[in-house]
């Protein structure tokens, strides 16, 4: 890495501090969104009606969306100290 350049090394130290958040309230808002509007056991019925079983797409979606939210929730500690680490870093390269 060239010490006058040093924004590949900013960049990434930003983007580790970032997106593992960003990562975690996406995937919670589309799956809070595609439960809500295509999930149907989330729709009102009368009591006396049978419950529409959740289609294998609707179930599939949900373990992908909880799966990226798992995991960017459990890498968002060490990704932040990383992130800040780097960060300490460049700032006791430019001193």
């Amino acid at each position: 890495m060239d010490k006058n350049n040093p924004k590949p090394h900013l960049k990434l130290a930003l983007s580790l501090i970032i997106v593992p958040g960003l990562l975690a309230v996406s995937s919670l808002i589309i799956l809070i969104c595609i439960n809500l509007i295509f999930n149907p056991t989330f729709w009102m019925t009368p009591d006396t009606a049978p419950v529409n079983p959740t289609p294998h797409f609707i179930t599939a979606l949900n373990g992908v969306f909880i799966a990226i939210g798992g995991i960017s929730l459990l890498s968002l500690l060490p990704c932040i100290a990383i992130g800040a680490y780097l960060l300490f870093l460049k700032q006791k390269r430019s001193v």
